[in-house]
């Protein structure tokens, strides 16, 4: 019989690439989507290879505890990559994300055939509200929720990784039975153990036809509408990475209970505005050549949403400590130049950005793929972000 997984939010840029793993390697995946007649989401898991064989597709939402429950009966293990990710973060962001992950321990200690999860949060659960502070971050920190200027999604994850951890320390769960008149409270000893993975920004391919937050980020340095880029620096991980990350953290014993950063390194705006300059400035794409002055973003984020938080991160600089998840995970992190150019050729070829000089259809001919083309050398590097 194949080992199942479930694997929830599927049609995600994360879930995606770890499901067409999944299936790779030769499992039964159960993936959850919230609309089952978004054609948009749903199309990209059906075209992964052995989809027709061991994919199937049910429903979840985050706040349906019961869409859980049956969602996860006679699974393996669950991948809980599910998450509220809005680019306008909603008012009722964090206890979504709370809600949800909750819901899906619950309902995997209700189901004694679970062995392990594997919670997908974030670096952004580790090293915000310390912008003044220049230090390596580990699995040992976590985001200073108090401090105001923490975005929505951040503490998100952040509150939904504590919930999750809080839950499987008390070594207990709780499942209520309802009757007619009465609930009666069960109490058991958990019997899966729970493994967090908190990756950087993530590019690489995009498997879906819709912009996520992350391809947003490499898509402002190509879309026009960033005149010149901040002062800032992000940590960077490929796509592939995670996926694999989240596959051994599911297979190993040793990250049974653990934390895993997973990033390569860290990269100025200044370093990706000149990587993407050099792939795609002779084909009419303007990139951002200048550094933006404080004062002109601050006047800048009171008519942009999107500079807004640029102002608050202005100068910033992290740097996580990565030897962890190559110690234990035997992680060998791919380079992830190639992953920037390579999600924005997929944006272009998507019709996420304008296709401009040899990217544009002519009127006659239909659009062809971009790769065969000019790109980058696939490269690895086993470097740590110190």
């Amino acid at each position: 019989m194949f080992t199942a997984v479930l694997v929830t939010g599927a049609s995600g840029f994360v879930a995606t690439h770890i499901v067409r793993l999944l299936l790779q390697e030769g499992y039964r995946v159960r993936g959850t989507l919230r609309d089952m007649n978004n054609e948009l989401k749903l199309q990209p898991l059906r075209d992964l290879q052995y989809s027709d064989e061991r994919l199937e597709l049910v429903y979840g939402e985050l706040n349906d505890a019961e869409s859980w429950k049956k969602a996860v009966q006679n699974c393996d293990y669950v991948m809980h990559t599910a998450s509220p990710c809005e680019l306008v973060a909603s008012k009722t962001i964090v206890q979504d994300a709370v809600n949800g992950t909750l819901n899906v321990l619950r309902a995997a200690a209700g189901c004694p055939t679970v062995k392990k999860v594997v919670l997908t949060s974030s670096c952004g659960a580790v090293n915000e509200g310390y912008q003044k502070e220049k230090r390596i971050f580990d699995e040992t920190d976590w985001t200073n929720v108090s401090d105001k200027k923490v975005l929505p999604y951040h503490r998100s994850k952040t509150e939904a990784e504590r919930a999750a951890w809080k839950f499987v320390k008390d070594e207990k769960g709780m499942i209520k039975k309802k009757s007619k008149l009465i609930y009666i409270n069960i109490f058991f000893f958990l019997h899966f153990k729970l493994t967090a993975v908190n990756p950087g920004v993530i590019v690489g391919r995009l498997l879906h036809n819709y912009k996520n937050a992350s391809a947003a980020v490499i898509g402002y340095f190509l879309d026009s509408t960033m005149p010149a880029y901040p002062q800032l620096s992000i940590s960077i991980v490929d796509i592939e990475d995670v996926a694999e990350a989240h596959l051994r953290a599911m297979l190993y014993p040793e990250s049974d209970g653990e934390r895993f950063l997973l990033t390569c390194c860290t990269m100025s705006f200044k370093e990706i505005a000149d990587l993407l300059r050099k792939e795609f400035a002779s084909e009419g794409y303007y990139v951002p050549a200048i550094k933006a002055p404080f004062v002109l973003l601050w006047l800048y984020a009171r008519l942009s949403a999107k500079a807004r938080s640029a102002v608050d991160l202005y100068g910033h600089e992290e740097y996580f400590d990565n030897s962890k998840a190559r110690r234990i995970l035997k992680m060998n992190f791919r380079d992830p130049r190639k992953g920037i150019i390579d999600m924005a050729y997929d944006m272009i070829e998507k019709g996420l950005l304008p296709r401009k000089g040899r990217f544009a259809p002519s009127k006659n001919s239909p659009k062809k793929s971009l790769y065969g083309k000019k790109r980058s050398d696939k490269s690895k590097t086993d470097k740590s972000t110190k």
